[in-house]
């Protein structure tokens, strides 16, 4: 029985690792922090993080994980103001060694995939000077098209589908 036990348990996946550069976006917000952003036509959305996780997902042997358990960050957000305890934010999931994934969920979300890039997530073709400047594919009324991502602030702009600039004030 007790090698039966250790069998299955050394035949688990093996855990991933968040890399350096992609700690660096998962360490940009704290619990606490507030996001205040400012539209061209005197808008504000203020958004405040409500909560940070790292975390591996509970291994289950009967369960199909693969050959690695993914490692994942979430970070939660809520606007009282609009009515909203808790909402995604921002995920990151590292599924193996060569592949994660970057998902923002404010706005209507916007989920970006980093594959076979042995530094992280690869961005050095977006990179303008220290900012990261993703766009979404798929355009959808009411969603975010374009995100302005400032390696020490974070979002520092997004842009809507319809065109509205958000800049951020604070």
């Amino acid at each position: 029985m007790i090698l039966v036990a250790l069998l299955l348990t050394s035949c688990g996946p093996k855990k991933t690792e968040f890399n350096g550069e992609e700690l660096d976006f998962i360490d940009t917000y704290q619990v606490g922090d507030t996001l205040v952003f400012k539209s061209e036509h005197d808008e504000y959305n203020t958004m405040t993080i409500v909560h940070k996780q790292v975390y591996y997902p509970e291994y289950i042997p009967i369960e199909v994980h693969g050959k690695y358990l993914p490692q994942t960050a979430d970070i939660r957000y809520s606007q009282p103001s609009r009515g909203f305890d808790s909402l995604k934010f921002m995920t990151m999931r590292k599924r193996n060694p060569k592949e994660s994934s970057l998902y923002f969920g404010f706005n209507g979300g916007m989920e970006l995939f980093f594959t076979n890039s042995e530094i992280g997530l690869g961005l050095d073709e977006i990179l303008i000077g220290d900012t990261f400047v993703f766009e979404m594919n798929e355009q959808k009324e009411g969603r975010v098209q374009t995100i302005y991502w400032h390696k020490d602030k974070g979002i520092a702009k997004y842009i809507m589908v319809d065109g509205t600039v958000w800049n951020r004030i604070n």
